[in-house]
């Protein structure tokens, strides 16, 4: 009779720790993406007009800076903005050349506090002045 009532009770907990394994409510997390970041498009050949240049970024990274080296301060970052979850804006402001020569510069966009992700370098090219 011990022996019985033993097993019934083994029986009823194993019944139960499986219901309650197999009735989990828990949703599955969502795999965590590594950091990424890449841009659409990295060259942009202008003409000599003053024009806004729109880079649109692909990236899961929340904060990013731009440096644009001082010889070419032709080159002016106007703002980053937030597209959607995972696409971001830089817009830059680029001067009228007024020189007789084709000029290019660079801007690198780098990610704040997360290494190991290539920073996109755009490249401007902008026609000499007619």
């Amino acid at each position: 009779m011990k022996r019985t009532v033993f097993y019934l009770m083994m029986l009823a907990l194993s019944v139960i720790a499986f219901g309650l394994i197999a009735c989990s409510d828990d949703e599955p997390e969502e795999p965590v993406r590594p950091p990424y970041m890449y841009a659409e498009q990295t060259l942009y050949e202008i003409d000599a007009t003053a024009q806004t240049i729109t880079v649109i970024l692909n990236t899961n990274i929340a904060e990013l800076d731009v440096f644009i080296p001082d010889k070419w301060s032709w080159i002016k970052l106007q703002k980053i903005h937030d597209s959607s979850e995972d696409i971001k804006t830089c817009i830059f402001q680029i001067a009228a050349n007024s020189e007789g020569e084709l000029r290019e510069g660079s801007a690198a966009i780098v990610p704040k506090n997360v290494s190991g992700v290539a920073a996109p370098t755009i490249t401007v090219r902008q026609s000499a002045a007619k």
